[in-house]
């Protein structure tokens, strides 16, 4: 079985505790966050992603390696090029964590959630 079908196994598993810790621990600077975001756009190189930064490509590196440790991204080889894919089961596991956690306490304490959140109103499980 192929490295990434078995990572994308083991993180449809469900982020335990810890990996959820690692998950938002790697959210919190600033950089990795860039990562992640430019990744949701479109699978890139490494050093497509070091382009914009002033700090070094072995840098950027031990960025994706913590996001890749996280279980948020991904990497492959393709020749010469590392290429950085996001890897959505991860990061649609934390905003379930956020979703359920946060809005759900939010709508007990108020009775209510906003009525400009329709959106968000469908997706909050009642507990």
């Amino acid at each position: 079985m192929d490295h990434r079908v078995r990572r994308r196994l083991a993180v449809r598993m469900a982020l335990n505790d810890r990996q959820l810790d690692r998950a938002f621990r790697a959210l919190t600077n600033s950089t990795r966050r860039w990562i992640v975001e430019t990744l949701l756009e479109r699978d890139t190189s490494v050093l497509q992603l070091a382009e914009p930064f002033p700090i070094s490509l072995p840098a950027v590196m031990q960025h994706v390696r913590v996001l890749e440790d996280c279980g948020l991204v991904s990497t492959r080889k393709v020749g010469p090029t590392r290429i950085c894919s996001i890897e959505p089961d991860a990061l649609c596991a934390a905003e379930r964590w956020l979703r359920s956690a946060m809005w759900a306490r939010y709508r007990r304490r108020l009775g209510s959630l906003p009525e400009d959140y329709p959106q968000l109103r469908a997706s909050v499980r009642v507990r």
